[in-house]
């Protein structure tokens, strides 16, 4: 299995590969053509100790829900962006984020989980786009040095 390592209580292999399946999907429907979470993401991002509770993959699903009810739109312009090679940087440090990649910090107003993730090209792949979750973590103190802060209702 892929995620091996991750194998806990709360989180099956089956329910973390239901989870890439689903939002491959969603993803794709807005024009995303790639979305994949690692072993680091998963492992050392999700497993985190700061993470108190631990978070579930329900919750992962209401932030990118709340995420996508909120700023569906503007999302499939930035996805448009970004396959073109014209995206700017925006939010807190915009001046260190690469051209073209677009970074966002969903923030949940009812589960205080900060999930990041940056929207880019795929060179490999020109005129595609990819979406990588970068990190996850329910902990106050954690703060997001750059990109665009988004706050959601996840409830």
């Amino acid at each position: 299995m892929r995620f091996k390592r991750y194998l806990t209580e709360l989180v099956t292999n089956t329910e973390v590969d239901n989870f890439i399946s689903r939002w491959k999907k969603i993803f794709a429907s807005y024009g995303v053509n790639e979305f994949e979470l690692s072993n680091h993401f998963l492992y050392d991002r999700l497993n985190d100790k700061r993470n108190n509770p631990p978070i579930t993959i329900d919750e992962m699903n209401l932030v990118l829900n709340g995420f996508l009810k909120k700023m569906g739109k503007q999302f499939r312009v930035d996805i448009e962006s970004v396959k073109n090679h014209v995206a700017k940087p925006r939010g807190k440090n915009k001046k260190d984020i690469p051209f073209n990649n677009l970074e966002f910090a969903v923030t949940s107003s009812s589960t205080k989980i900060k999930f990041v993730f940056v929207l880019k090209q795929n060179f490999n792949q020109k005129g595609t786009a990819v979406i990588v979750p970068m990190t996850i973590i329910r902990d106050k103190t954690f703060k997001i040095p750059k990109g665009e802060q988004i706050m959601v209702e996840s409830n």
